[in-house]
């Protein structure tokens, strides 16, 4: 015998799991005489659902703090790779001066890339 009216539960919703952070392999492409066009790849081991966050700093170029490696675009923030294949790295921004250097997050901090 049912007392009442049915047993109504609300949850709060799942959390989303933290992002998988991979590393981003780079190859020069269309090399150029000061600069090169960038192509971006994921490693074979990245695990299924990862991803790249990526950027381009200068490295002539120090920020107000000293740390190195001024981001070239520090207001549009970092752009991604997945594993299909597709970035969202504008066309624009895979010309790559060789002063500059690409970086990838790794979750905790920016690494270098060394292009391909």
């Amino acid at each position: 015998m049912m007392v009442g009216g049915p047993l109504l539960i609300l949850a709060a919703p799942l959390p989303h799991p933290p992002p998988i952070y991979c590393p981003v392999i780079v190859y020069r492409d269309y090399d150029l005489m000061f600069s090169y066009y960038a192509q971006f790849r994921l490693p074979r081991d990245c695990p299924t659902g990862g991803i790249a966050r990526i950027r381009k700093s200068s490295t002539v170029s120090t920020k107000a703090q000293g740390n190195p490696y001024e981001p070239i675009n520090p207001q549009s923030g970092a752009w991604e790779v997945y594993p299909n294949g597709i970035d969202t790295v504008p066309d624009t921004a895979q010309l790559t001066f060789n002063s500059w250097q690409w970086q990838y997050w790794d979750g905790l901090v920016w690494q270098s890339v060394e292009p391909r």
